[in-house]
Parts: C-alpha cells; sequence; structure tokens
C-alpha cells in the first residue's frame, strides 16, 4: 500500500491549465472539453464564453504561447514573462512598493486574470477591487501564471 497517498500528492501539482504554442487554441480546448464543436459567443469586452455550456474558459496570450483553463465555474487568467518591467507602471497601479521582476509580473497577472474573469477592460486595472476572489498563482519556466475565480 505504498502508493495509497500518491494521488492526492500528483493533484496537488498537476496544473489546471495548458499551454500550447501559437495562437490556435481551439483545437486544445476541444479535447479538453472533449467536444468536435463549439459555439464561441463574447462578452462586451471580448471575454470568451462556450455558449450553451456549464463550462468555463479562459485564455490569455505570451510571446508565441496561449494559454488555457477550463472549469466548472467562471475564471479567469494570465499569463506573462517575467522580464525587466517600467517601475513607472508601480505608480500607475498604485503599487508603493518598489517590486523586483517576478513580484511585479505576480501583481500584473493578478489583476489582469481579475479582468478577464469579469470581463472588464484594461482600462479598469487602475481602479480594481479585488475582493470575493481566489487568486491561485503558478511559476511555468520564465512565466508567472495567475488564475483568478470567485470564492
Amino acid at each position: 500500500m505504498i502508493y495509497k497517498n500518491i494521488l492526492p500528492r500528483l493533484k496537488a501539482v498537476m496544473k489546471p491549465y495548458k499551454i500550447v504554442n501559437g495562437n490556435n487554441y481551439l483545437p486544445t480546448l476541444k479535447r479538453m472539453l472533449n467536444v468536435k464543436k463549439l459555439d464561441i459567443t463574447y462578452g462586451t469586452n471580448g471575454k470568451p464564453y462556450i455558449a450553451n455550456s456549464n463550462k468555463y474558459f479562459s485564455i490569455s496570450h505570451a510571446n508565441n504561447l496561449t494559454i488555457i483553463i477550463v472549469m466548472d465555474k467562471p475564471v479567469g487568467i494570465d499569463m506573462e514573462l517575467i522580464r525587466e518591467y517600467d517601475h513607472k507602471l508601480l505608480k500607475y497601479l498604485n503599487i508603493n512598493d518598489d517590486l523586483d521582476n517576478e513580484s511585479f509580473f505576480k501583481e500584473w497577472t493578478k489583476r489582469e486574470a481579475y479582468i478577464k474573469l469579469h470581463d472588464y477592460s484594461l482600462k479598469d486595472i487602475t481602479c480594481l477591487k479585488m475582493d470575493n476572489c481566489h487568486f491561485t498563482y503558478y511559476k511555468d519556466g520564465d512565466y508567472f501564471i495567475t488564475v483568478c475565480n470567485n470564492n
């Protein structure tokens, strides 16, 4: 019975998202949903939805990669390459501390994932009240990823 406790540990390290090369994420999304055809609709600010489904998804692009997440409840995801950033953005985002690159992109992806969850616009990034949400953070290679869903 050595293996009895392995599944919970494996689930803890399994990532709930897929990363694909390029921008053509639809074949991967279909596989994730186990469907042959999708009817995608869009919210006011461009958030994609699966019509007539109880599944939700979110995508993000960084460089030539697309990240996709599918859940049973509304979700937002953002992925950014960790790199040098313009420190003027700290004031723009109302962040008082000087952050290292990884910490900055944790804050940035948190805000973008929240925006995607609620179908807000990027112009709203400076005035968000990010309450009543659960954030999960991942570092995948040189990328920082944040998943946001309602509590």
